[in-house]
């Protein structure tokens, strides 16, 4: 039986280890563990898709050209298979009918991998914009100093890009980190897209936004700072509104307006 391949993808800090961690979970599943490089992702086990930290890294590698996964030529697609199957395939179950490969740029590379693995589904977990950009900003001492309205506009450019590839999609969940958290639940509609019996998350569930909803509430404190986020905010509003979440609303709720399962 040919094994099935799912790539679960997201900005940096969207909830995308937990999701492939339960998606890992699974009996009949397999995904990458104890690897011995960050999270597992499989974009660090290969050398030939660009990962994010030579894109521009986190919070900036969805600006960077090459980070958008095109479909390419047949003979080069069964090249780019054939290396990607020689560093992943070791380090999978191979008895397992189900193949999980974690990685952020996944997100922009849909159609791509969906042609080196016909039959394949892309998993991408969202969050709130804000809640991206500041726990962005915590991931390391040179992402300190990076933009919080930067953030959002890189948050943006991710997904309005993945938005005009889902038509390319075969099979496409879409899950929103808070309403995970909010309604485990939500889980079961991706295991049961994904034609896999529902399993129950591997960890508990935490509300992992509490503490930048209160940074953020911080910030505001300020007048200054305040006036010059709302100011430099205002104009991206109505974008981040096509993705049912609220800008202004964030100190109140994180979950977004639509339900998780993007149609497409």
């Amino acid at each position: 039986m040919n094994p099935r391949y799912v790539f679960v993808g997201g900005l940096h800090r969207s909830g995308t280890s937990l999701v492939a961690r339960w998606l890992g979970s699974h009996p009949e599943a397999t995904s990458f563990e104890e690897t011995g490089v960050w999270e597992d992702e499989g974009q660090h086990v290969q050398d030939v898709l660009l990962p994010a930290r030579l894109l521009g890294g986190p919070g900036l590698f969805a600006h960077h050209p090459a980070a958008r996964g095109a479909r390419v030529t047949a003979s080069r697609a069964e090249f780019l298979r054939a290396r990607l199957l020689a560093s992943w395939e070791p380090l999978w179950d191979r008895s397992a009918p189900v193949r999980i490969a974690k990685s952020p740029p996944n997100l922009l590379r849909g159609p791509l991998l969906q042609q080196l693995f016909p039959g394949a589904a892309l998993v991408v977990v969202r969050r709130h914009p804000i809640a991206v950009a500041l726990a962005t900003r915590r991931m390391s001492r040179r992402l300190r100093n990076l933009d919080l309205v930067e953030g959002i506009e890189h948050w943006l450019v991710a997904h309005e890009w993945l938005e005009k590839q889902c038509s390319e999609l075969e099979t496409f969940v879409g899950l929103d980190l808070a309403e995970i958290i909010a309604r485990p639940a939500v889980g079961d509609g991706m295991f049961e897209t994904l034609g896999m019996s529902p399993v129950p998350p591997p960890v508990p569930l935490r509300d992992t936004d509490a503490p930048y909803r209160e940074e953020w509430r911080a910030l505001l404190r300020s007048r200054g700072t305040r006036d010059d986020l709302m100011a430099r905010l205002s104009p991206l509003e109505e974008r981040v509104s096509r993705f049912g979440y609220r800008l202004r609303g964030f100190v109140e709720d994180s979950r977004p307006s639509t339900p998780s399962l993007w149609p497409h």
